[in-house]
């Protein structure tokens, strides 16, 4: 029943949205690599306390992305159409096996963190109540083998995304707030010899 309620809810916010889907991604197109800061706050069931880290990312449609995490711990992630990376003393570690996933979350965290939204096939996009060009909502559901894992995703945002909260099918839960951002013609030496290996 709870699952009828909604779906029914997500087809009233399609109708009820004052904008489009392919009018917010429209309006979020970008020319250039993509940098912010991100604060995440991790809920995992069973523990009380949520945790917390801090830090910035890199978004480069072609290259990939590079997430920095600096506090409480230092640690530097790559997504890249290679694999998905650990950076450790200068080496790559690789942490996922499977050369087809590793592509396919890239895309997927290159597609949202790009407002590009109207291109991702994994999950049912709906833009929800309220939303305008200029602040909206989006719940996605997972659909496929990815479902397994996740049930849904919400973004909210303007003309770059500022949050998105994670929901998973184990009960954890995962909020990013992203702010600071900023668009450079070029990736930095320092972001491109790590995404290059």
């Amino acid at each position: 029943m709870l699952k009828s309620i909604l779906a029914f809810y997500c087809l009233i916010t399609v109708v009820s949205a004052n904008v489009s889907l392919d009018s917010i991604c429209t309006a979020m197109t970008q020319q250039g690599v993509l940098s912010s800061d991100f604060t995440q706050t991790k809920t995992i069931k069973g523990i009380p306390m949520p945790l917390t880290s801090t830090g910035t990312l890199t978004v480069d449609s072609s290259h990939g992305i590079v997430w920095q995490t600096k506090t409480p711990f230092p640690a530097t992630l790559l997504l890249s159409k290679s694999g998905i990376f650990q950076v450790e003393n200068g080496k790559r570690k690789n942490l996922v096996k499977g050369q087809h996933q590793d592509k396919g979350v890239m895309a997927i965290l290159s597609k949202l963190l790009q407002g590009q939204f109207n291109r991702i096939t994994e999950f049912n996009v709906a833009v929800k109540e309220g939303s305008t060009s200029e602040k909206w909502s989006l719940n996605l559901i997972a659909l496929g083998g990815i479902a397994k894992i996740i049930k849904t995703i919400d973004i909210q945002g303007d003309s770059y995304v500022r949050q998105i909260t994670v929901f998973r099918v184990n009960g954890d839960k995962d909020q990013i707030v992203l702010r600071n951002h900023q668009l450079d013609p070029k990736l930095p030496n320092s972001i491109s010899s790590l995404l290059r290996g």
